[in-house]
């Protein structure tokens, strides 16, 4: 028999902008590798286990939800019996869950208290599952987050006042003002001064003139030269605050 709970709980697979916990319970520490695995809410997504502390039923009595996708993982066996081939050249290969895990799914339906539903004809529900397997898990955006570098104006960009450009000579773009470095350079988006930057460990070299006219003259904001796309973007750099900023009005200075 067809559970009649798919159609009436309105099942969408999850957006890019949700998270998807289908690795660890959210109220305790069990996860997919434990016996009985995790139910993943297919109204929420939201991760419960399924065994003494029972919080995916407790999850169900709460928000009514009747569906979800029971996952259950379990380590396949290391096979041992044959020596590793010899090894050709050093290499990283890409670790891939399916090499050392089994995993199995199967939807339940709280209301129906069927423990198995049939899925085979319901394509909605089997979109709902491949988008649940196939988006990255909440831990997985958490680490992806923590790795991106996630650039932002500041008010000394936003409220910057530039002298008048005519002023500017072209020939000053071609080595710092302050002496003969003609790498590394960094314009000054309020005066148009030309400096060089920092000493960077292992790459280019500088003096840091760029910084000695930050500090000097208050002029907090400069953008390195040869960075800037027609697009408008490019390295801006705020030494009032010490970070790394976006112009959005680049393209326009």
């Amino acid at each position: 028999m067809v559970c009649p709970h798919v159609d009436s709980a309105g099942l969408q697979p999850p957006r890019n902008s949700q998270s998807v916990y289908r690795e660890d319970c959210t109220q305790c520490f069990d996860s997919i590798d434990d016996p009985s695995g995790l139910n993943v809410c297919l109204s929420c997504f939201n991760g419960g286990c399924t065994g003494n502390r029972d919080h995916a039923a407790l999850h169900h009595a709460r928000c009514e939800h009747p569906l979800a996708l029971n996952i259950r993982r379990t380590r396949k066996p290391i096979q041992r019996d044959e020596p590793p081939p010899k090894m050709s050249k050093l290499a990283i290969k890409p670790l891939r869950e399916e090499d050392h895990y089994n995993t199995t799914i199967k939807v339940i339906c709280y209301d129906c208290d069927n423990d198995d539903v049939d899925i085979s004809s319901i394509p909605v529900l089997q979109d709902v599952i491949d988008g649940v397997m196939n988006t990255l898990t909440f831990s997985r955006k958490e680490e992806v987050k923590a790795w991106e570098l996630e650039l932002t104006s500041c008010e000394h960009i936003l409220c910057l006042t530039q002298d008048d450009a005519s002023l500017m000579q072209l020939n000053k773009f071609s080595h710092c003002s302050q002496c003969s470095m003609q790498e590394n350079l960094w314009l000054c988006l309020l005066c148009g001064n030309v400096g060089c930057g920092r000493s960077q460990f292992g790459g280019m070299g500088g003096n840091s003139h760029a910084l000695a006219h930050a500090s000097n003259l208050t002029h907090s904001v400069s953008v390195k030269l040869n960075s800037i796309s027609p697009e408008g973007s490019a390295d801006v750099f705020c030494y009032a605050c010490n970070e790394e900023r976006i112009d959005p009005d680049l393209a326009c200075t």
